[in-house]
């Protein structure tokens, strides 16, 4: 500030430099024709053609970056963090919708629940709510919440097949898979600001709708729910028979988003888990699998 340095075009090594800023003023108004900013085109030229050059190795390089970050991160949040954000979440999504509460299917329900969560991990307080949207599908959020769509139960054609997939869902809260998703699209402030109060905003719900789980994820889940079923002493086929039915669905007309965790499976998914050794017991007798049927019965 306050020093002049002029340059030569016809010989560049020549410079001038004048210590007074009077001068400078002095010099604009009676030569305006004179470029001061040469140098600095070049420098934004040269700075744009290496932003350019670097950018895509930049945008990926930021992407694995925050993947691997939200991989490392994810284990580590408190689930006394995460249930509340889950709860929240899940009480956005079906905020239009009715959630079924029959006495009778809700016992039933919470019975299939609390064998295969104590399976899968007794740290876990798994919580499904049926509700009533006409779409074969569920959904697991943070903490887990689970949710489970009306037309998933009716078109499912046994209680395994129910069984198999809460026990995917299940594997999701397990693998912290929608934690990751969070995390990945509104970042750790939002788990912070959900304990120690404040609304994350209406339009999380809809946000975590448009994430859908990779087809690792996806895979992953559905190892774990074998084991789970395993474990739990429960029948493993019921949900490869489910995966087949849902490859010959037709998309849904609902207007409801269908973009979740169990969407319809590639034929190589349903091939994982094919086994010819189903082992265990049916998941709900008769009586309890028709209550459950009927949650959302009028």
């Amino acid at each position: 500030p306050g020093t002049l340095r002029l340059g030569h075009t016809v010989t560049p090594d020549a410079r001038l430099v004048v210590a007074d800023p009077a001068f400078g003023t002095a010099l604009r108004a009676r030569a305006p024709h004179l470029s001061t900013t040469r140098r600095e085109q070049r420098r934004r030229w040269l700075l744009t053609a290496v932003l350019v050059g670097f950018a895509p190795l930049v945008i990926v390089g930021s992407a694995w970056l925050l993947q691997q970050g939200v991989r490392v991160l994810a284990p580590h949040v408190p689930l006394k963090w995460e249930r509340p954000l889950g709860d929240y979440i899940r009480a956005q999504l079906v905020a239009e919708h009715r959630v079924c509460d029959a006495a009778a299917g809700q016992a039933a329900l919470a019975k299939l629940v609390a064998r295969l969560g104590t399976a899968a991990d007794r740290t876990v307080s798994f919580d499904v709510q049926v509700v009533d949207i006409d779409v074969a599908n569920a959904f697991a959020l943070p903490g887990g919440a689970i949710g489970v769509f009306d037309r998933l139960v009716r078109r499912a054609r046994s209680p395994d097949e129910l069984a198999g997939v809460l026990a995917h869902e299940m594997a999701h809260v397990l693998h912290r898979d929608p934690t990751q998703a969070v995390l990945r699209s509104v970042g750790f402030s939002l788990l912070v600001r959900s304990f120690f109060g404040g609304a994350p905003g209406a339009q999380l719900g809809t946000l975590l709708l448009q994430l859908a789980n990779g087809r690792a994820a996806e895979e992953a889940a559905d190892r774990e729910a074998m084991s789970i079923l395993r474990r739990a002493g429960l029948r493993t086929d019921g949900l490869a028979r489910f995966f087949a039915r849902l490859e010959e669905e037709t998309p849904s007309s609902s207007s409801f988003p269908t973009v979740l965790s169990t969407h319809p499976p590639t034929p190589e998914r349903r091939a994982a888990v094919t086994t010819s050794d189903h082992g265990g017991a049916t998941a709900l007798d008769r009586t309890a699998w028709a209550a459950v049927r009927r949650l959302c019965a009028p």
